[in-house]
């Protein structure tokens, strides 16, 4: 089973119904694909790439599900929209509807409910949710590449919906921004609300939206809009000099409707430009001072933030540009997806290749630019437990096995690694009357426990979701009672700009949201004691 989150209203004082639907799709465990306009793409379950997976039809095809709980409005996505509606009769498609209102514009709802007696019906196997956060996890990792290339719509969609804070609303305008914040949001914890006017006249009165809902809301409000959206609400935007509430507006200027170049009629080159794309001509600076507002011509992605003063930010962007873009970032996300799943260790090659004898030199000037600050943060992470037998994944050349040690005068460590070179060179500086050394992948079974703690520093960022998952749970079985594990490794930023540690074809990180989330499902209570850029210690204990 699944469940698909379209559009929710919310009025004032209402439950937020977004949250609900997410709290059920983490307790049911089933793939959650929500577009942002639900405020449901949040959460361990949240599959935030589902347009450029979809797209695949190979991909589309193989994970056919045996149900689908649907809330809310049809989202936004054509692929989701067609691939649900060409589901067998067989799946059916049951909406989540407490009023009892029938939406079903395609026909394809076999009946609606109010929802309770899904919660145990639903519940799915754990490898269909983790082949869903896999194909995400990729698939992020593939936009996430292609976006640092430069400032450029998604990008611009992708900033806002990351850096904002959760009391900030986002309202976002038809055509492609809004397709834009669905295609490259990602899934977070605390997401801003975003709104968006959707129909047949959605282009119109976007500016006066936006100044409505900064009217009566207390925190930032950034409207994201095209140029031609813009110039189909001039008014509105000569209504903003009068507004005691800050509205930003981030414009994103590509010289017409973007939307139209992916259609055939782009073809017709002699009528497209005036009579489809409508350029519109005008100077986005000028028509700012007639509206007494501040302007500001963006160059860079940190400039996209809410500002104290009402304020128009112009981003300049090219259609031909952007439209091959676009297209890039779904064959990358194909790409991602197609390519056979390796194991451990092969996705430890670049690291199983390093010399020994320079790898700890190569680490601290290249590799990882905060590695001595991650070491000494994890170590800090696990004083106050007494610990006598440790367990550590990942050895490496020893280096946090020997601050581990030290830390911990009394224990004896039992160290793993997918590579004898490095295991020999652990062997040489550590004491072998307290330490034993095995060659074994994250993926092989874990030896016999109980340990008081297990220990991993920059390992385990080489597993996709499901291998995180499953060593999460085999870790917690090792355990003993009141035990601990600890995780320092590379994470996802929060921002782009903070990424400090390079990445390659075999490197995986994920948020930390998400392993919080599969720390939880393993069982233990998870907790953050450290984070800065894209490192961070991720600690389990026992409950």
């Amino acid at each position: 089973p699944m469940m698909v989150a379209g559009r929710l209203e919310r009025r004032a004082g209402e439950e937020d119904r977004g949250a609900a639907a997410a709290a059920l799709a983490r307790r049911l465990g089933v793939p959650l694909l929500a577009d942002p306009l639900s405020g449901a793409r949040r959460g361990s379950t949240a599959i935030a790439h589902y347009d450029a997976l979809l797209r695949k039809e190979t991909f589309a095809a193989d994970v056919l599900p045996d149900w689908v709980l649907r809330v809310g409005d049809l989202p936004t996505s054509k692929p989701l929209r067609r691939w649900l509606a060409a589901l067998p009769d067989e799946v059916e498609q049951v909406a989540l509807e407490p009023e009892g209102v029938w939406h079903d514009p395609d026909g394809v709802l076999a009946r609606i409910a109010p929802g309770g007696e899904l919660v145990e019906a639903g519940r799915t196997e754990v490898g269909w949710l983790r082949r869903w956060r896999d194909a995400d996890e990729a698939a992020g990792f593939a936009l996430d590449t292609e976006l640092r290339r430069g400032l450029s719509e998604p990008l611009v969609a992708n900033h806002l919906a990351t850096t904002l804070p959760a009391e900030a609303v986002l309202v976002v305008a038809s055509s492609m921004p809004v397709r834009d914040v669905e295609a490259f949001a990602p899934a977070r914890d605390d997401p801003p609300r975003v709104l968006a006017n959707r129909g047949a006249n959605g282009i119109d009165g976007t500016v006066s939206t936006a100044l409505g809902v900064a009217a009566v809301h207390d925190g930032p409000v950034v409207l994201l809009i095209g140029d031609v959206a813009l110039v189909h609400d001039l008014g509105g935007l000569a209504a903003l000099a009068r507004s005691r509430r800050p509205l930003t507006i981030v414009l994103v200027d590509n010289g017409g409707g973007g939307i139209f170049d992916a259609l055939p009629v782009a073809a017709a080159t002699d009528a497209f430009e005036e009579h489809v794309a409508t350029p519109t001509g005008v100077d986005f600076a000028a028509a700012a001072a007639m509206a007494g507002i501040a302007y500001l011509r963006v160059q860079a992605p940190q400039h996209l933030r809410p500002a104290f003063e009402t304020t128009l930010l112009h981003v300049r962007t090219d259609r031909a540009e952007t439209l091959a873009l676009r297209r890039r970032c779904v064959a990358a996300v194909h790409a991602a997806i197609a390519r056979p799943g390796a194991d451990e260790a092969s996705r430890r090659a670049g690291h199983e290749g390093w010399d020994p004898k320079t790898y700890l030199a190569f680490i601290r000037r290249e590799g990882v630019p905060g590695y001595d600050r991650l070491q000494k943060e994890a170590v800090a992470a696990t004083l106050g437990l007494a610990a006598s037998s440790i367990l550590e994944l990942g050895t490496g050349t020893g280096e946090t096995a020997r601050r581990l040690l030290e830390a911990h005068p009394d224990a004896s460590l039992l160290g793993l690694d997918a590579n004898e070179d490095m295991l020999a060179a652990a062997r040489e500086r550590l004491d072998p009357a307290r330490t034993a050394l095995e060659l074994r992948r994250l993926e092989d079974a874990l030896p016999d426990g109980p340990f008081d703690l297990v220990a991993s520093a920059l390992a385990v960022h080489h597993l996709q979701a499901a291998g995180k998952a499953d060593l999460f749970a085999r870790v917690r079985a090792v355990l003993a009672p009141g035990g601990r594990f600890v995780l320092a490794d590379v994470v996802v930023p929060e921002d782009e700009r903070e990424r400090s540690t390079p990445l390659s074809e075999f490197d995986f990180p994920s948020t930390v949201v998400q392993q919080l989330g599969w720390l939880e499902e393993a069982g233990f209570e998870a907790t953050v004691t450290w984070r800065e850029r894209d490192l961070a210690v991720l600690v389990g204990h026992v409950r």
